[in-house]
């Protein structure tokens, strides 16, 4: 699996994400009249998509992973909302799923040593294949 937001490409098959999390959350109506024994649910159309995953990176040295852990942060930050692309597969089996207009809700970074730690969440209106 790779992944790409706007120009930018936040892993790769050879470095996957992990705890890959997509959620979809749709805008629903509850009416509760009176002397009526069943609520009425109604769906509103409308849709949020929120995707949520892990990134890890290895580097040469300690000040190698802090210097990233920030360009990163710059890389996925500064971008205002832009198509997130989800590939999967392989070759000519392979697949993507986009989440058009996502914007990035939180990002949280950490250095351990020469490893960097990414965690990003971004949410979208609801995702097309």
């Amino acid at each position: 699996m790779k992944i790409k937001y706007a120009n930018f490409y936040i892993c790769n098959s050879e470095n996957p994400p992990s705890n890959f999390s997509l959620s979809i959350k749709k805008t629903l109506q509850t009416d509760k009249a009176i002397g009526f024994e069943n609520a009425i649910v109604s769906d509103m159309g409308n849709c949020v998509c929120s995707v949520s995953f892990g990134v890890e990176n290895s580097h040469k040295s300690p000040a190698a992973a802090d210097e990233f852990c920030i360009e990163f942060l710059r890389g996925v930050a500064g971008a205002s909302a832009a198509d997130l692309e989800i590939f999967f597969g392989e070759g000519e089996s392979q697949k993507s799923f986009k989440v058009e207009g996502a914007a990035l809700s939180k990002c949280r970074a950490s250095v351990e040593g020469r490893a960097t730690k990414h965690l990003l969440e971004f949410e979208a209106a609801m995702a097309k294949e």
